[in-house]
């Protein structure tokens, strides 16, 4: 790579800024990594904020051995679930990219990195959400604030599914023609996310059974 090359790929604030302002905008001079680690430090947020509300509520309502008994359980479970959600994304992406292949054709979509980093640009507002939703749950001698945070991680998921949904439709350059009618991207995008989601939320309970 030369120092042309260097000088135009985008740092990480400026990528945030631009997905903020643009989010449907394409910007392939990213670093692949942006997307990847975005995500994991928003999961790490929800999941440090959901930690610290389920032990101040076990603190709150048992005694010491007890809480810390059921504490380790529940950050069992919670670690459990981020994992899972990770996975959720991971796998959301992947049927997105197969919609959006249906629709465009290979030469359309770069890598997985590339188009990872496209799904994070659309849904960047995700990163205010997992903040709120943090600072939410640690208000947890507040039930409201803890259901709000709850809420929230309920619409960073959703958010994050639409910003895959939107993917399978677009093309880059915005102009480029369809191989095949976009409804059936989409139709195959949900149609694989559900089995995806059925054998994983199987996987989990299979896992926890244990």
């Amino acid at each position: 790579m030369d120092n042309d090359e260097k000088e135009q790929k985008l740092g990480y604030w400026r990528w945030m800024v631009e997905s903020w302002r643009r989010p449907m905008g394409m910007e392939s001079n990213a670093s692949h990594g942006y997307g990847i680690w975005t995500l994991i430090w928003e999961d790490i947020i929800l999941f440090w904020g959901f930690e610290v509300a389920g032990a101040s509520i076990i603190d709150a309502a048992f005694p010491g051995v007890i809480a810390q008994q059921l504490s380790t359980e529940v950050n069992k479970f919670l670690f459990s679930l981020m994992v899972l959600i990770f996975c959720f994304q991971i796998v959301t992406v992947l049927c997105s990219m197969v919609g959006h292949l249906f629709v465009f054709g290979s030469g359309s979509i770069g890598n997985f990195w590339s188009y990872f980093n496209k799904i994070m640009q659309a849904s960047n507002w995700n990163i205010w959400i997992s903040i709120v939703a943090f600072i939410s749950l640690l208000f947890t001698s507040n039930m409201g604030f803890v259901v709000v945070g709850y809420r929230l991680t309920l619409l960073f998921c959703a958010f994050f599914g639409l910003a895959a949904f939107v993917n399978v439709l677009r093309g880059e350059p915005q102009d480029k023609p369809v191989k095949h009618d976009t409804f059936y991207g989409a139709l195959i995008y949900v149609v694989l996310l559900s089995f995806a989601y059925a054998i994983l939320i199987a996987l989990f309970r299979f896992v926890l059974s244990f």
